[in-house]
C-alpha cells in the first residue's frame, strides 16, 4: 500500500511539473503569436 501511494505521489508531482511547463509553453506561444501578428504573415513560421 505504501509503495502504491509513493508511486501515485511521484506521478502527481510529475504531472504538476509538466502542467507548469505546459503553462509556460502556452505563454511563450501566445507571445510568439502576438509578435508574428505584428510582423504580418511574411514570417509566420519563423523560429
Amino acid at each position: 500500500m505504501k509503495n502504491k501511494f509513493g508511486a501515485t505521489f511521484k506521478v502527481l508531482s510529475a504531472t504538476r511539473r509538466s502542467a507548469k511547463l505546459l503553462q509556460e509553453l502556452v505563454k511563450i506561444s501566445n507571445g510568439v503569436k502576438q509578435t508574428s501578428r505584428q510582423n504580418s504573415d511574411s514570417n509566420e513560421y519563423k523560429h
